[in-house]
């Protein structure tokens, strides 16, 4: 027994007296005419990404259903990956809407496999994350990042190339900003410049307090090796003020499971 169609209605938490709070995703099932309809619930993680247990319970049922252990490969870990897809492309309030219905697929295989009907594509389409890239050649390329499970069903363009998508962005010039460009020399030198500064200050203290000359000329004499072991040691470890980034084209395929299509406007 399993649904041939399902919807998110709700996304929630629960707090419980001195425990953590617990998270869940509830989903409505549809099942087949002559079997009646229910609701799924999932308690997952705080990322609502990885499942610990469902609650499964036929409509109008006198009985109420109890958690389960989750089971892998199952149509409940089926229906949470579909799910999961879309979620983490078109965010909470998209993914939660009764617009978006999830239907199961035959496999072959004998697995479970559940993916949206094709009015809940359309609707999906225009969610999904998009913009236009200007290129250096003056034309202009649409953008969008759909889900990498059968992402050629959210293309339209003929001139599309999903499978090979590459960032085409050429070099340029980017100013060095970020802590990795400069050395550890840097660091080492103002330690040995406030090293030095620390014993002519010790040195002006005591002279001073006699009186003596002796202690403006240590306390000039520091503040000398103060200034040209700093400046010294911070030009040695320094790096030029400007970087090129790497030109070798890079995959668009990220590791978070999208894939941004493009096709000439």
């Amino acid at each position: 027994m399993k649904p041939i169609s399902a919807t998110c209605i709700s996304k929630y938490s629960q707090p419980y007296p001195n425990l953590e709070h617990r998270y869940y995703i509830q989903f409505w099932l549809v099942f087949t005419e002559q079997e009646a309809n229910g609701t799924l619930t999932i308690e997952t993680d705080e990322s609502n990404r990885n499942a610990i247990r469902s609650k499964f319970e036929l409509q109008n049922s006198k009985s109420h259903g109890e958690f389960q252990p989750w089971i892998k490969d199952s149509w409940q870990d089926a229906l949470l990956n579909a799910w999961l897809r879309y979620f983490n492309a078109i965010g909470y309030c998209a993914a939660t809407t009764n617009d978006i219905i999830y239907q199961l697929k035959v496999q072959t295989d004998g697995t479970y496999f559940y993916d949206l009907c094709d009015t809940s594509k359309k609707g999906v389409t225009g969610m999904l994350p998009h913009g236009v890239v200007h290129n250096d050649d003056g034309t202009q390329t649409a953008v969008i990042v759909v889900p990498q499970v059968h992402a050629d069903r959210f293309i339209d363009s003929e001139n599309s190339t999903a499978n090979n998508a590459t960032d085409k962005t050429t070099a340029r010039q980017l100013p060095a900003t970020s802590f990795d460009s400069f050395d550890f020399h840097i660091i080492s030198g103002f330690i040995f410049a406030t090293g030095i500064a620390a014993v002519a200050l010790a040195f002006t203290m005591l002279h001073a307090v006699s009186g003596g000359i002796a202690g403006l000329v240590a306390g000039g004499l520091g503040v000398a090796a103060m200034l040209t072991g700093g400046i010294g040691l911070f030009n040695l470890g320094s790096v030029p003020d400007n970087k090129v980034i790497d030109q070798t084209p890079q995959p668009v395929n990220s590791p978070t499971g999208y894939i941004a299509s493009s096709g000439q406007i």
